[in-house]
């Protein structure tokens, strides 16, 4: 809840707010043509939330959120803020790579260390994007611990990482839907996250782009990213985890002959070693049917990217790791975990130039639970 006369009293900001909270299954039904779930042969139903809550202040304005917003504009502002602080050695370009339906434009960020050609065309590719949901606010905030970051820090890592990789990041994937309002959709009314395999130009013009530039680097410039990672939020589970693609569990039974080295573990451990909000054994690196069209899995199969994966950030709190028993992750949590993945994927591009401890079928308690089919991402 973010109260007018709270932050005008200089004790602004959005607090988590309300009693008696509850969430169920109403007795409204949907309508004959309305989607089935799959997973449990019947129609989705619709759902009330009921919560109190105390106003402080007489004749106070205050607004409600599902989760901390970020919006459009404030992400303008940010990097805006952010190209006064730069290094002076420090590339940074803002292409616009499309118009989404609604005519906003689609940007893809470039950041890298200056040099000369041969220096910066021999570097790895590391792929980021975020916001395919609208909703799902907090992965921009992970996005924007990101972009603080590789824009501003003077941090010796972090000076290491521009120089060995060019960062390609699309931090709204989804203009439209954020600008407009929507929880998971586009301006078309379908899931982006669920057309990555065959984008239509003129229906899905965000995926087609976006994923018009990972295709160029892999067919024209024979460079596949080192790493691909969407970042998401997930609104039942707690912590910070991955989705990644181990072909062994795939539905596929052609996918299961695929030559691998478990590529796909390193980032994940690296990530549950150096950030105290991330939970390896959250991870689950299954390839299902319902997933083909998502990104993650599209840019594995399509273009031969191992290390592609889904980050998901909890609505909530922790219930492992070092902030155990914490209900309740700030916009700061939310920035330093997007700095924790920048660090992660440096110490990942080390060790994954060192032999594997594990050359054959990771631990079952690491790969214990199959990805559960109602679970949206």
């Amino acid at each position: 809840m973010y109260s007018v006369c709270d932050a005008l009293a200089g004790r602004g900001g959005w607090v988590r707010a309300g009693e008696c909270v509850c969430y169920y299954r109403n007795l409204y039904t949907p309508g004959e043509d309305a989607e089935v779930d799959e997973t449990r042969s019947r129609r989705r139903g619709f759902y009330s939330i009921r919560f109190n809550v105390t106003f402080r202040n007489k004749g106070d304005i205050c607004y409600f959120a599902y989760h901390y917003p970020y919006t459009y504009s404030f992400l303008k502002t940010a990097i805006s803020k952010y190209l006064s602080q730069i290094p002076a050695n420090l590339y940074y370009s803002n292409d616009v790579i499309g118009d989404s339906l609604g005519g906003n434009p689609i940007n893809l960020l470039t950041i890298t260390t200056q040099g000369s050609r041969d220096q910066v065309s021999s570097r790895e590719v590391i792929f980021l994007s975020s916001r395919v949901h609208p909703g799902e606010s907090n992965s921009s905030w992970m996005m924007h611990g990101i972009l603080e970051a590789l824009l501003t820090s003077a941090d010796a890592r972090i000076e290491e990482l521009r120089s060995k990789f060019v960062f390609k990041i699309v931090p709204i994937l989804n203009p439209d839907g954020v600008i407009n309002g929507s929880h998971r959709c586009s301006l078309s009314g379908l899931d982006l996250n669920r057309v990555w395999d065959k984008p239509n130009k003129y229906l899905h013009p965000e995926i087609y782009h976006s994923k018009a530039i990972i295709q160029y680097m892999c067919d024209v410039l024979k460079r596949p990213p080192f790493v691909f990672v969407d970042l998401h939020g997930h609104s039942r589970r707690a912590n910070v985890f991955m989705f990644g693609n181990n072909p062994e569990e795939s539905w596929r039974e052609e996918d299961k002959t695929v030559q691998h080295e478990y590529e796909f573990m390193i980032l994940p451990e690296v990530m549950e070693q150096s950030s105290p909000a991330f939970a390896f054994n959250l991870c689950q690196f299954a390839i299902t049917r319902g997933k083909e069209s998502s990104a993650r899995v599209t840019v594995w199969r399509q273009f031969g990217v191992n290390k592609a994966y889904t980050m998901e950030s909890t609505y909530s709190g922790f219930e492992t790791g070092a902030y155990k028993g914490f209900q309740v992750i700030s916009t700061k949590d939310l920035k330093e975990i997007g700095r924790d993945l920048l660090l992660g994927i440096l110490e990942a591009w080390k060790r994954s130039h060192q032999p594997r401890k594990h050359s054959k079928t990771p631990t079952k308690k690491k790969l214990a639970k199959p990805e559960a089919p109602t679970v949206k991402s």
